[in-house]
């Protein structure tokens, strides 16, 4: 994968995809394959732009409180690759930025719809 750097916290692979759209279009980014506070991995149809900063929206439903309000984080793309199995373009990217009230939301995010052991 193009520019991969290591990665700082073991990413928790997800039951499904959340489907991730753009503020500024509307249009369909990708989808969410897995995710830290720190970082997360999109499956995209086209091809990512790497080392530009962007602001990626995600509904998180809150465990318990029904509550799916758009969480919008500020990520840098960190690599990008190809996944052969799927071939879907893939992007890491590196969550800059985030509160530690959104970083809440994302643990309990990853509690609930995370492939934890």
């Amino acid at each position: 994968m193009s520019g991969r750097r290591k990665r700082r916290g073991k990413r928790i692979p997800l039951r499904r995809f959340f489907r991730v759209d753009s503020l500024l279009t509307g249009e369909q980014v990708g989808y969410l394959g897995n995710i830290t506070s720190k970082g997360l991995l999109l499956y995209a149809d086209r091809p990512v732009v790497q080392d530009r900063a962007r602001l990626l929206p995600l509904r998180l439903a809150l465990p318990g409180t029904g509550d799916k309000s758009a969480v919008c984080l500020t990520a840098r793309t960190a690599w990008i690759g190809r996944d052969e199995r799927t071939g879907l373009h893939t992007a890491g990217f590196a969550l800059e930025g985030v509160s530690e009230k959104t970083r809440d939301r994302l643990l309990a995010f990853i509690q609930e719809f995370g492939l934890t052991d």
